[in-house]
């Protein structure tokens, strides 16, 4: 079982019951998702702007990166919204375009 545990970091723990053991340190604001083969990071604060990682489970050092467009705020509300395609070629992240909304006027209302 994985989890967010203190600092925002990601924890494991085996189903069985256990001790957690840190998994890796990601800190707050990141979103993750565990795959067959790794874990999957979109780090909005990353260096040089948002980018998504993979780290794979066989060897726990970063693979794979992709820096993703817009700012750092646009991916505050998006926070597990992270998923992964079974065989690791697609990955799906939520973003904020455009932060705005309409007013409506119902008149007559019953």
């Amino acid at each position: 079982l994985y989890y967010n545990g203190p600092g925002g970091n990601i924890w494991r723990v085996p189903a069985g019951g256990a001790e957690g053991k840190l998994v890796r340190e990601t800190g707050p604001g990141v979103a993750w998702t565990i795959s067959a083969t790794g874990i999957y990071i979109l780090d909005p604060h990353a260096e040089g702007g948002p980018c998504a990682f993979f780290y794979p489970f066989a060897s726990g050092a970063r693979t794979d990166s992709v820096k993703l467009p817009g700012p750092p705020p646009a991916y505050a509300a998006s926070l597990g919204a992270l998923g992964v395609s079974p065989d690791g070629r697609w990955l799906l992240y939520s973003r904020i375009d455009r932060d705005e909304g309409d007013i409506m006027l119902v008149e007559n209302f019953r």
